[in-house]
């Protein structure tokens, strides 16, 4: 959806609709299967490039809509501009000021809501290669007796939990940004 004040009116977002019982995530519901999260992942990756692609059209926006008002003074004193024509260039310079500040909070906010939503999909990815592994393991563990073996499990127990717990933790952090996008240490 092209923007009026847009020179070269470029197509908008895709709007995320809510009419597929997202309840507001842009998480893609019935993600069990790891190819589901592949595709989120790739699908919020995409949206993630155009949210910032816009939010750099919209920032070069603001810049120079900042610089006209700037200017449009000196072309009043040079005569260029009477009384009432100073005022309208202000009062429009002023107002798509104002759109393009305001597009570019709300797609710093979709920014990072994108990125917390991301970053769960990520963790999700963790715990099934997590999950993978262990079921591997206690398959091995069934033939293999060993204490590295029965290590390995409990480590990996462990980290499938910690992934867990921080999973719930960006679920439910609102609109905090997740701390990093690295997994916990993992001493192997």
């Amino acid at each position: 959806m092209p923007l009026a004040d847009e020179p070269n009116g470029k197509e908008g977002l895709d709007p995320v609709p809510d009419d597929q019982g997202l309840g507001g995530s842009l998480l893609v519901p019935g993600l069990q299967s790891a190819s589901g999260i592949v595709r989120s992942v790739s699908r919020l990756r995409l949206l993630l490039v155009t949210v910032e692609r816009r939010y750099d059209e919209s920032h070069r926006r603001v810049l120079a809509f900042r610089q006209q008002l700037r200017r449009v003074p000196t072309r009043a004193v040079n005569g260029h501009l009477a009384g009432d024509a100073y005022l309208a260039v202000m009062a429009e310079t002023r107002a798509r000021l104002q759109r393009a500040e305001q597009e570019m909070e709300d797609l710093d906010l979709l920014k990072r809501r994108v990125t917390m939503d991301l970053h769960a999909l990520e963790l999700m990815e963790k715990i099934q290669r997590t999950q993978q592994e262990l079921a591997e393991l206690r398959e091995q563990a069934r033939w293999d007796a060993r204490d590295e073996v029965a290590a390995e499990i409990r480590r990996l127990e462990r980290i499938a939990g910690e992934f867990v717990a921080e999973a719930a933790r960006s679920i439910t952090t609102g609109d905090e940004l997740p701390p990093t996008l690295e997994p916990p240490a993992q001493g192997r």
